[in-house]
C-alpha cells in the first residue's frame, strides 16, 4: 500500500581485549624465540541508523522507496608491549587512541511493474575516517594522523514473482570494505600510526538462482 513508516535504531557496545601474540617484536628475530607481543584494546562503539520508506503508484504497479543514513563511531585505546613466554614485559611498543567514524546515506527502490516481475535497485555512499593519536613518543616520532576511505556502491536486480512457490532471480552489485583498525595498526616497520599503503577492498558481485 502507499502508507510509509519511519525507523530509528541506536546501539552501543564495549569490549575489553587482552591478547598475547606469537609475533616477535622488532628487537627479537625468529625462529624459536620466546619473545612475542601482548596487546590490550579498550573499545567503545556506538551508532545511529535512521530510515524510512514510502510507496508510490507508478503505472499498473507500485514503487517503494527506502532511504536513510547510518552514523557510527568506534574508539580503540590500543597498547602493545613486548612479551616473554606469553607474559607482558615493561617495554612499550605501541600506545595510541584509534577513532573510526562512518557516515553512510543510502536509497533503495523496489518496483513491481506487473504482477509477474519485480525490479530493484539501490545506491549507497560510505565515507570512513580513520584517526590515530600516537601517545607513545619514545621512538622519537609522532605517528598521529588520519585518512578517509570512501566509495559509492550500487545494486540492481530482477525477480519473477508470478508463481508463489518458485521465483527465479538475478542480482548485480558492487561492494566496499575497509581494512580493520588491527590491520591498519600492523605496520611493516612496527611503528605507531596507521599503514598508509593498505587500501579498501572493492568487489563486483553477481548472483542468480531460484527461491
Amino acid at each position: 500500500n502507499g502508507r510509509g513508516h519511519f525507523d530509528a535504531a541506536v546501539f552501543g557496545l564495549t569490549r575489553d581485549l587482552k591478547n598475547g601474540l606469537a609475533t616477535p617484536p622488532p628487537a627479537h628475530t625468529p625462529p624459536n624465540t620466546p619473545w612475542g607481543q601482548y596487546t590490550e584494546i579498550d573499545r567503545k562503539a556506538y551508532g545511529l541508523r535512521l530510515s524510512g520508506d514510502q510507496g508510490f503508484p507508478v503505472g499498473a504497479g507500485t514503487v517503494r522507496l527506502v532511504g536513510g543514513i547510518d552514523l557510527q563511531q568506534m574508539k580503540d585505546d590500543r597498547q602493545t608491549w613486548e612479551s616473554f613466554a606469553g607474559k607482558p614485559d615493561t617495554v612499550v611498543l605501541l600506545n595510541q587512541l584509534e577513532t573510526v567514524t562512518e557516515v553512510g546515506p543510502f536509497l533503495q527502490a523496489h518496483w513491481t511493474p506487473t504482477q509477474a516481475l519485480a525490479v530493484s535497485g539501490g545506491v549507497r555512499y560510505d565515507a570512513v575516517t580513520f584517526d590515530v593519536e600516537d601517545d607513545y613518543l619514545g621512538d622519537g616520532t609522532d605517528n598521529s594522523g588520519n585518512r578517509t576511505m570512501s566509495a559509492w556502491s550500487g545494486n540492481v536486480g530482477l525477480a519473477l514473482i508470478s508463481n508463489p512457490k518458485i521465483g527465479p532471480y538475478v542480482n548485480l552489485s558492487t561492494s566496499f570494505e575497509t581494512p580493520t583498525t588491527t590491520e591498519l595498526a600492523n605496520q611493516p616497520n612496527s611503528t605507531g600510526g596507521f599503514n598508509d599503503q593498505l587500501d579498501p577492498q572493492h568487489a563486483l558481485n553477481a548472483e542468480g538462482g531460484i527461491r
